[in-house]
């Protein structure tokens, strides 16, 4: 599981989906219209025991996987690369440039929609 996931590791649907796994919580008591955060996973996952421990090397294969990508790129002169997440008529200020983007939404049909948009922008 934990080969067939890793390149998918920057989808947030799935990361929500193995801690209900971990977790024990049911899927479709999850709402996935919410934002991807800290405290919308907090609210979801807070008061809960770990279940299913088995998931936790799954978890850390898609870490592993993210944290080689990252590091794969860092000397890449675009590096950061540019928030695609990013409306397209935003101008590019100083201001724009420091702020914290927003958070990503555990929707699967966006994140996948952002994905191919990305996709064909590298192409």
């Amino acid at each position: 599981m934990a080969h067939r996931l890793k390149q998918w590791w920057d989808i947030p649907t799935l990361w929500s989906i193995l801690f209900s796994v971990m977790f024990g919580v049911d899927v479709a008591d999850i709402d996935f219209d919410r934002p991807f955060e800290f405290f919308s996973l907090l609210e979801i996952f807070g008061d809960r025991q770990v279940v299913f421990p088995d998931v936790l090397p799954v978890i850390t294969a898609l870490l592993q996987h993210g944290l080689r990508d990252i590091l794969k790129y860092q000397d890449d002169p675009d590096s950061p690369a540019p928030d695609k997440f990013a409306t397209e008529n935003q101008p590019q200020t100083f201001e724009a440039s420091i702020s914290r983007p927003s958070a990503r939404s555990m929707e699967l049909a966006k994140e996948l929609a952002s994905r191919r948009k990305s996709a064909v922008c590298f192409e």
